[in-house]
C-alpha cells in the first residue's frame, strides 16, 4: 500500500477505481476516489495489534460506488509477522504494512460496501 513516488500514488488511484466501477456494474452512474478522506477503523492485522478487535485492517471512505461508501479491508492469507505492528496504519494519507526483515506475507485486499 505504500507508495514513495507521485506516479505510484496515480496508478493505485486508477486500479483502485477501476475495481470500484466493477463493484458498480457497467452502468455505475458514479465512481470515486478519495485518498484524503481515509479513516482506519480497524487496526489489528494477524491479531498482532496495535489495537484488539478483528485480525484486519480496514480504511473507510475509500471512495463511493453510485453513492454508497466503500472500505478496503486488508487481512493475511499466511503467518504475518510484524517488526513494530504500531507502524501499520494510515500515514501521510497512504496505508502502510510493516512485515518483518526476513519474512514474507500473503495478503488479501477485500473491497466492502460498509
Amino acid at each position: 500500500l505504500t507508495c514513495l513516488a507521485t506516479p505510484c500514488h496515480s496508478m493505485m488511484a486508477s486500479t483502485i477505481l477501476a475495481v470500484l466501477l466493477a463493484m458498480g456494474s457497467a452502468q455505475a452512474a458514479s465512481s470515486e476516489v478519495a485518498f484524503s478522506s481515509l479513516e482506519l477503523l480497524q487496526n489489528n492485522l494477524g491479531g498482532m495489534g496495535p489495537r484488539a478487535g478483528p485480525d484486519v485492517l480496514k480504511f473507510a471512505n475509500l471512495g463511493t460506488v453510485n453513492g454508497e461508501q466503500v472500505s478496503l479491508v486488508v487481512s493475511n492469507s499466511t503467518e504475518y509477522i510484524p517488526a513494530v505492528a504500531a507502524r501499520n496504519g494510515l500515514h501521510g494519507g497512504f496505508g502502510s504494512i510493516n512485515v518483518a526483515n526476513g519474512h514474507q506475507t500473503k495478503f488479501i485486499f477485500q473491497f466492502v460496501n460498509d
